[in-house]
């Protein structure tokens, strides 16, 4: 679940920015008493949202770890503290997937919307870190003075010529509606004549574009339906991430202005070898 595009909203005077509303985990139809079992969200008053401006601002500020506080009559920065999730998972068991239910609010906010929202659940993927995990890289070979892909396994390593001019698919997932393609184009800097300009994805009802084919410079959304919002989930690090947990970053080469492109399945749900390329 997105923090994007589910707001939460509470009562609170003008002093109080946020709220805490706790979710104890279901466990056989029943609510578990321990208090380290179970979800807490975060959501904003009307002066919380008044003072960060909107919803996206918020849940940017929380990511870097800082909120606004009250203190004698003068708004500071503090920073957010608390602990992460905690899954406890039999070492014997061959499921990677399994799924969390949660009961209704341990306490009301005061609100009948809120009060009587109940908390989707949430699918918890188990990663098996003796799998090798892969990265697909278009870089620039600097040797060669031109743009290679490199795909690397473990301490194996493929690479490829970038040499043909045209639009190619790079990546599309066989579980969600996820894909990417790269566009190339004739160029000067590249000693094979042909240069990576542009990017475009899809990521569920999203097309997002990235690129200075033609000379055009495109960054952005090109397409969001009505159910979704122009807004990139990205990890800690900054990269993109898609449905399925594959991430990415894209760059402008300094001294070529031409792209470079970053990819890996370190958390996705699948991994190379099982997506169409």
């Amino acid at each position: 679940m997105s923090p994007f595009n589910t707001p939460v909203g509470c009562r609170g005077n003008s002093t109080e920015f946020i709220c805490e509303v706790e979710y104890k985990l279901n466990i056989g139809g029943g609510c578990s008493d321990r208090p380290q079992c179970g979800v807490r969200l975060i959501g904003l008053t009307k002066a919380g949202l008044d003072r960060y401006g909107s919803w996206l601002t918020y849940t940017e500020s929380v990511k870097h770890g800082f909120f606004f506080s009250f203190e004698n009559n003068t708004f500071v920065w503090d920073s957010l503290t608390g602990t992460a999730t905690k899954h406890l998972i039999d070492a014997d068991t061959t499921d990677d997937m399994f799924v969390e239910k949660y009961c209704a609010p341990d306490k009301p906010i005061g609100h009948r919307l809120w009060d009587s929202f109940a908390l989707p659940d949430v699918k918890i993927y188990i990663e098996d870190q003796s799998k090798l995990r892969s990265k697909c890289d278009i870089i620039w070979d600097h040797q060669r003075k031109l743009q290679v892909l490199v795909k690397s396994t473990g301490d194996k390593q493929w690479t490829l010529d970038i040499d043909s001019v045209g639009e190619f698919l790079f990546v599309r997932s066989v579980g969600f509606p996820t894909e990417g393609h790269m566009k190339t184009e004739k160029c000067a800097e590249s000693s094979n004549g042909v240069c990576v300009c542009g990017w475009t994805h899809r990521d569920g009802n999203k097309i997002f574009s990235y690129g200075i084919c033609g000379g055009l410079k495109v960054n952005g959304f090109t397409w969001v339906s009505d159910t979704e919002e122009d807004v990139m989930y990205r990890n800690q690090d900054g990269w993109g991430q898609l449905l399925n947990g594959m991430e990415g970053t894209l760059e402008t080469n300094n001294g070529t202005n031409y792209l470079l492109i970053n990819t890996t399945d370190a958390q996705s749900r699948e991994n190379f070898g099982e997506l169409q390329d």
